[in-house]
């Protein structure tokens, strides 16, 4: 089959021709229909498991072929339940590539934190190739209905669903100020507008302005003006005037790399008991935050990463309500070399369709 690999930890990216896996008993194997492109498979560009390894955890894929062990675990399940999986069905596979149901973090329900530590594209392949093996449990449904290019859905969309659901600040009013618009971004925005709160978005890509009015954002403040973060503010208190008001936002959600911004609204642009959350990682997976500010405003920084099945379940019924979609590009495998040094110039996400 076709694939794209890393041979060798930060040499690259390269299309090859690589044998199909062997099929475990717990596992499934998916005729990839859709990737998309994340700046999180740098990650296993750079610190895989093993090498070569294909990247790729934004996945829609048909069932080929289901291991004898799946079949046994689910032979009571009722046929027409969509979760007992079926050659020919359509499903989403994303970062999160399974659990072992025994750890401590299983048992209590934090299912990606399960000891085994399995990421898809990172200890194992992922899908920028034609197929893809995964265990059952990684697995979710993939309604008919969806578009295969919502694939960004199972990253994108799943990780910035959860981190606002799971937020405190997640109030009916609140400012979120949305750091970046590239796939994270754009899905954020009509997010944050569904649960009720307030889409600030702040990017240095000024030609993005229009499209983050289109998707919702209530401002577009441009990180180039020396003077971002009191615009910042100046919004917030809207509409009783400048200092009247929280001065600044309660929920911050970094969607792209850009920690030296995510810094500076820190320093100035965060209300009070205001919540940070890490949903995109630097170059050098490091982050230099001013501390003074988070005790003043009593703030709080955290991460958050992707889901799980149930999770993906929860978003696509979500955003079914709300009618909020990636914005997406499709891309053809050959071209994902090229369009993986283009992302954060457009907008939304690229999708490589098989």
């Amino acid at each position: 089959m076709k694939a794209i690999v890393s041979e060798k930890a930060s040499e690259g990216l390269k299309l090859v021709s690589r044998d199909i896996e062997p099929l475990r008993a717990s596992e499934v194997q998916l005729k990839v229909i859709t990737c998309g492109i994340c700046l999180g498979d740098e990650v296993g560009m750079h610190h895989g498991a093993f090498y070569p390894l294909t990247p790729g955890h934004e996945i829609v894929g048909e069932i080929k072929a289901i291991g004898e062990g799946v079949h046994a675990i689910q032979s009571a399940m009722d046929d027409g339940n969509p979760w007992k999986f079926k050659a020919g069905q359509r499903v989403g596979l994303g970062w999160f590539s399974g659990y072992c149901k025994e750890c401590y973090n299983c048992r209590r329900g934090y299912l990606t934190g399960c000891k085994l530590a399995n990421a898809t594209g990172l200890t194992r392949h992922g899908g920028w190739s034609e197929y893809v093996n995964a265990d059952y449990t990684a697995l979710v449904p993939w309604p008919k209905d969806i578009d295969p290019n919502q694939a960004p859905m199972m990253c994108a969309g799943l990780t910035v669903f959860n981190a606002i659901r799971n937020s405190s600040k997640c109030k009916p009013g609140n400012n979120v100020g949305i750091i970046g618009m590239g796939g994270l971004g754009t899905i954020a925005i009509p997010l944050v507008k569904a649960f009720g709160m307030n889409p600030i978005v702040i990017s240095g890509s000024k030609q993005k302005e229009s499209k983050a009015e289109e998707l919702g954002a209530s401002a577009f403040i441009s990180r180039q003006d020396p003077n971002f973060v009191n615009q910042i503010k100046e919004h917030t208190d809207s509409p009783y005037g400048y200092g009247y008001g929280p001065g600044g936002v309660d929920l911050l959600l970094t969607t792209s790399p850009d920690v030296d911004t995510a810094s500076k609204i820190i320093e100035g642009g965060l209300a009070m008991e205001a919540e940070v959350i890490m949903l995109s990682e630097p170059a050098d997976l490091q982050f230099k935050v001013p501390v003074i500010p988070l005790l003043m405003k009593r703030a709080t920084i955290k991460g958050w990463s992707a889901g799980c099945p149930r999770d993906v379940e929860d978003l696509l019924v979500f955003c079914r309500q709300h009618s909020i979609w990636n914005v997406v590009e499709e891309v053809k495998l050959e071209d994902v070399t090229r369009k993986f040094q283009e992302i954060g110039k457009g907008i939304g996400r690229f999708v490589i369709r098989f």
